[in-house]
């Protein structure tokens, strides 16, 4: 059967178009939107992927940076899940998922019913390719503890990889319950969800997650991509969505396990108190009026539950050091500057309107030195205040 023949021309306003020698099919007239539109998204998106260039290096050595420091704390204390949960992490961020591997199996008698072991373990070996590997030890974490939204947002990658859409979806939706405010894990579900043939809410999680992370690449290629497609092929069946290289419409991998905790939205006090206890430290999304260290009212309504959690009988007889974080916009000067004043700003309201003692708070702002989305520096998501428990 003649399917119709294709050729590439230009048009008068010397676009690149498709052009057939005869009436093409419904499944080719598919294959050629889905090229086009891949094309088209390909450029529109390569902008903002050489953005990010310039911030390879101070990536880099930011890795390099927190490697050596889980290196030293696995020194003192050889026995510290958290220590080793950090260095191995930062070796995949790096690019060095056979070292982190190496690690975690050198450990593996000493960890082996660590939900967060099993967790790292799993992650590494899915970034290394090994995904029917991954799935043993990360559900085994599940089985030990299955509020951990890493092991969730893990399995949901290996599963799409799998081809077990529906199980991969499932898992997402698990991960952003725990995580709502997290634009990676809500990417992973829209990828999942248009693997099963339902674009019009993958566009509107990634829509969401764009919303949430206006910087972030990966994300924006996906939304191009797909509105694209829609757009060009309306009539078109959205199975063949799935055989797409992930390459294409691809998984926000490594980034939605990036997030060093999942608390940034917290607002109650026990929850805090939860997450000081269970990390030693969380990071919160104070709001500050713009460019200023002036709280604004939703800023002062998470510091009160942040007081009531430092006054509570868990805690009232620890000190904190309160971090001041901001993005990579702007010059490191000011930058600095005003992370400095905005952790000044949450000490005095602590102080003043919380009761809690002066001589148990610290400050120090970081500004733009650690972000906690390197790969996506100018999101808001660097953007925090963190909060840590100073042992007794």
């Amino acid at each position: 059967m003649n399917e119709g023949s294709l050729n590439w021309g230009v048009s008068r306003n010397k676009s690149l178009t498709p052009t057939f020698s005869s009436a093409p099919s419904k499944k080719m007239k598919c294959a050629v939107a889905l090229l086009f539109a891949i094309f088209i998204s390909g450029c529109q998106a390569f902008d903002a992927m050489t953005s990010t260039r310039d911030d390879d290096v101070s990536r880099t050595e930011y890795y390099d940076a927190m490697i050596e420091r889980f290196t030293h704390l696995r020194q003192e204390d050889p026995n510290n899940v958290d220590s080793l949960v950090g260095l191995v992490r930062y070796l995949r961020y790096a690019g060095r998922t056979r070292e982190a591997i190496d690690v975690l199996e050198s450990e593996r008698k000493t960890f082996a019913d660590n939900p967060e072991y099993l967790t790292e373990l799993g992650a590494a070996y899915l970034a290394q390719g090994r995904t029917y590997e991954s799935k043993k030890p990360l559900e085994r974490s599940l089985r030990i503890s299955p509020n951990f939204w890493r092991t969730y947002a893990a399995l949901g990658i290996a599963d799409d990889l799998l081809h077990e859409y529906d199980q991969a979806a499932a898992a997402h939706a698990k991960a952003l319950e725990f995580c709502p405010e997290s634009a990676s894990i809500r990417n992973n579900l829209g990828i999942s969800v248009s693997s099963n043939g339902d674009i019009g809410t993958a566009i509107a999680h990634l829509s969401k997650a764009r919303d949430l992370e206006p910087e972030n690449v990966v994300i924006r290629k996906n939304l191009v991509l797909f509105r694209n497609i829609r757009s060009s092929c309306p009539e078109c069946s959205v199975s063949g969505y799935r055989e797409l290289p992930k390459t294409i419409h691809s998984q926000d991998w490594p980034a939605g396990h990036n997030a060093v905790t999942c608390s940034a939205d917290l607002t109650r006090a026990q929850e805090i108190v939860d997450a000081l206890l269970d990390t030693s430290f969380v990071d919160m999304r104070v709001y500050f009026a713009f460019d200023t260290a002036v709280l604004r009212p939703e800023g002062e309504e998470a510091l009160d539950e942040l007081a009531q959690a430092m006054m509570s009988d868990q805690m009232r007889d620890d000190t904190f050091v309160i971090e001041g974080h901001t993005d990579a916009v702007g010059t490191r000067n000011y930058n600095q500057g005003l992370s400095e004043r905005r952790a000044a700003a949450v000490r005095e309201y602590l102080m003043k309107s919380g009761g809690v003692q002066g001589s148990r708070l610290s400050t120090v702002g970081y500004g733009k030195d650690r972000l906690r989305d390197p790969a996506n520096p100018k999101s808001g998501t660097n953007r925090r205040v963190r909060v840590t428990r100073v042992d007794r």
